[in-house]
Parts: structure tokens; sequence; C-alpha cells
């Protein structure tokens, strides 16, 4: 089963995947290069970005690896609707059925949900991720799925250490500094409730100071263009937000004044 969605600014595939490790296959959302929009950079954060957001108990559809062979882009090259595809490896996301419900403001969240949603501004936070917006246009990247909150799309997770910044530079935990969460997708949401002192944040901070060691170099034989300072950078990164968690913590508060 192969399908090319015709939604979404990189138009992932949706394609049937065979684990080794699994006899039946699974529905995925794959991205890959040369569709639109796509780099080893985007891959790459994509894939560790919902790696870490897991770990810190966000919920989002399963990330995997996917292998593109040559006899699968010469079968499916007249299907690709947007872009084109070549031999390599992709990032995918799990398909998860039934579809998700779009989340359209004001969001009246359950009490699950709105746990969700605190988990959720807070991983944008500490990864510096800019496309969970309230921009107009933009896909909000989360859903309702089985009356769950979900987290998808996470290539510009750590976009910051692909780039070169010029200007003052704030410490990564100073995200009132930084000032990404004014337009964050949930940000008028979570902040009407913390007036009503229903946030919480102390879990996710729980959650990052339990993240062990990241091995993220392993990842690298999978994108040629990753080098091993994107690595180091991401991973100085993690380990100054774990060391600082509790001056984010209070940022985090700070930024919902």
């Amino acid at each position: 089963m192969y399908d090319s969605p015709n939604s979404g600014r990189t138009h992932p595939l949706r394609v049937s995947c065979t684990n080794i490790d699994y006899d039946d296959p699974n529905d995925f959302h794959v991205k890959a290069k040369n569709l639109p929009e796509v780099t080893d950079n985007n891959l790459f954060c994509e894939l560790i970005g919902n790696i870490i957001a897991r770990r810190v108990g966000v919920l989002t559809p399963e990330p995997a690896i996917i292998r593109i062979t040559k006899d699968f882009v010469e079968v499916f090259a007249d299907r690709i609707v947007h872009g084109s595809l070549i031999p390599g490896y992709g990032v995918g996301a799990e398909y998860l059925k039934p579809q998700f419900t779009p989340i359209v403001p004001p969001f009246n969240f359950t009490a699950g949900q709105l746990n969700q949603a605190v988990r959720m501004y807070a991983y944008d936070m500490l990864v510096q991720n800019p496309d969970r917006s309230n921009t107009h246009g933009r896909s909000p990247n989360c859903a309702i799925h089985a009356n769950q909150l979900i987290a998808f799309d996470f290539e510009f997770s750590f976009n910051f250490c692909f780039l070169t910044l010029f200007g003052q530079q704030y410490d990564p935990w100073e995200i009132c500094s930084i000032g990404l969460h004014r337009n964050h997708l949930l940000f008028q949401t979570l902040r009407d409730a913390w007036r009503d002192m229903r946030i919480d944040f102390s879990p996710f901070i729980q959650s990052l100071n339990e993240l062990h060691q990241l091995d993220l170099a392993q990842f690298m034989q999978y994108f040629p263009s990753i080098n091993r300072t994107h690595i180091d950078k991401i991973e100085d990164h993690m380990c100054l937000m774990i060391a600082h968690s509790a001056e984010f913590q209070d940022q985090l508060y700070r930024s919902l004044e």
C-alpha cells in the first residue's frame, strides 16, 4: 500500500513498511530526501526530535528509520506527485488510525490533555522548536487521537544548531529572552490555565533530569550531510538544559506571566 498525501509542506509519503523483527507491515508517514524542502538536517532533527520528545513524556507517533530501496524507487517513481525519491534512508512516523482530529482554538482540553499540552509546550521550549506556531496559515503540528493530544513534525527541533547566529545570544534556558513562547500555538491556553493555578511543569522537569546520555552519533550513518559539529552542539545544548533545569523551570512559569 502506498500513496502520496496532498497536504503538508514536505508532502510526506504514506508507505507500508516491514520491520525485520516483525512479520506484519505497519504504515508510516515518511519524509525522504528529494521530497519538497527535505534535507539531511531536517531528517536528523525529525528523528531525534521525536525520540527525545517521547523520552520526556510527549505523546508522539512512533518514529522509525525507513530504508528506501532502489527497487521501491523504480516501481513508485511515477506516483510521486511532489518532488522525487532517491534510494537511501528516510524518517517515518507511525500512521495512526483513526485519523487525527485537528485542534482549533479556543482549545477545550480535558485535564489529561492539558497535562499533555504542558509537556508539549515545555518540550518545544527545550529544543527551541518554532514550528508549533499560532501564526495564521501554519499547521498546528498536533492533534487529538484517541482522546490524547499528540505532537508530530519535529524537523525544526534544534534548528539553531545548523544556523550561523548573529546579535545578542542568550543562555538556552533563558526562553523569555529568546522569545519563541509568545508565538507558540498553546501559549494563550496555558497562560489562562496558569492564572487558574492549573499548570505544573515539575513532571516534565523530572523527565528531563532523568534523561540518560544521548548517543546521537549512532544516527549519523543515515544522514551523510550531518557532521560531528552538529552532534556536539545538540548534545552540549541538552547537557546545559539538564544542568540548569531549575532555571529552565522558572523560565517556563515566567513565560506564561
